[in-house]
């Protein structure tokens, strides 16, 4: 999604895109959003909020990358009775 913003064009993710690049769920993004986390992110009368760009260090592509990394690496460690992730959290 984007919008525009002093004659430039604003790109912006999703609620549900910010949730998977942040590996965190829609509620906590949702009270970064209202806290002000994100100064220039909107919420649509639909309630979605919209959040841009610019704010994440790294892409959807690049985060939906690194989880299928992780499984992977997740499922390698499980046949070989080695450590998950979930164990250092």
């Amino acid at each position: 999604m984007s919008y525009f913003e002093q004659g430039k064009i604003i790109e912006t993710y999703s609620t549900d895109e910010v949730v998977e690049i942040m590996g965190t769920d829609e509620q906590t993004v949702r009270k970064w959003c209202k806290k002000g986390k994100y100064p220039e992110a909107y919420q649509t009368n639909s309630g979605d909020w919209h959040i841009p760009k610019k704010y994440f260090k790294i892409s959807l592509k690049q985060a939906r990358r690194r989880n299928a990394f992780e499984e992977k690496l997740n499922l390698i460690n499980q046949m070989k009775r080695e450590v998950t992730e979930d164990e250092f959290l």
